[in-house]
């Protein structure tokens, strides 16, 4: 791998991570289009580990709100005791999921045939969503409930698939449950940072513990 390879990347992750087009897709899109091999899924969780720092930069007021809100004695902060809660049970479906097909993930779905059909599945789900709700009313992010929570965690384990957009399958999740775009995309936004960090601790385990599989030649 070169560093320009690495460069562009880089670039094509930072630009596609925040919009509903599947960064994962174009992470493996761009080497075949360039003629590149494969960088493999490590190297694609450590970009999203970059994505991280920029998230935990964005939202770092509402992270120590969260965290705060978790202290003994701060009894009456239980809006964002709740808030928190949902993070995490939104989170399990995920986590699950990259332990079970971890595998299948960073082989048999990097297909580009595969990735093509997940790009129309998820196209035609926003589409339609977005046609469905538009005079709609819509709920504020603290009606969030377990079962809403835990639906927009599955939708976030299935965009594991390289070609399912994390954002915009978490988004659309939380707008059909009923929420405004910007709730459902700051809630999306929000459980992504323990997701990502999750992944990118397996990613430095994977390395110390030299079952990383990681293949570079930096020139």
């Amino acid at each position: 791998m070169s560093y320009l390879q690495a460069i562009v990347l880089g670039t094509v992750q930072g630009l596609s991570e925040f919009l509903p087009i599947s960064s994962s897709a174009h992470l493996v899109l761009i080497p075949r289009l360039f003629g590149w091999p494969d960088q493999g899924l490590l190297f694609d969780v450590f970009m999203h580990a970059g994505s991280l720092l920029a998230l935990c930069f964005y939202f770092r007021k509402d992270l120590v709100l969260l965290l705060r809100a978790w202290l003994p004695h701060r009894p009456a902060e239980t809006a964002l005791r709740q808030q928190g809660s949902m993070m995490i049970l939104a989170t399990i479906p995920v986590l699950i999921a990259g332990l079970l097909f971890n595998d299948a993930i960073g082989t048999i779905f990097r297909d580009i045939s595969w990735i093509g059909v997940w790009f129309i599945i998820v196209a035609t789900l926003l589409l339609i969503t977005e046609f469905r709700i538009r005079k709609r009313k819509s709920n504020p992010l603290s009606a969030l409930t377990a079962k809403n929570a835990l639906i927009i965690g599955l939708a976030q384990a299935a965009a594991l698939l390289p070609g399912v957009s994390r954002s915009g399958m978490t988004i659309w999740a939380g707008v059909t449950q009923g929420f405004s775009h910007a709730a459902a995309a700051r809630f999306a936004f929000l459980l992504s940072i323990p997701a990502v960090m999750a992944a990118t601790g397996k990613a430095v385990l994977d390395l110390a513990t030299g079952h990383a599989g990681l293949q570079f030649e930096w020139s």
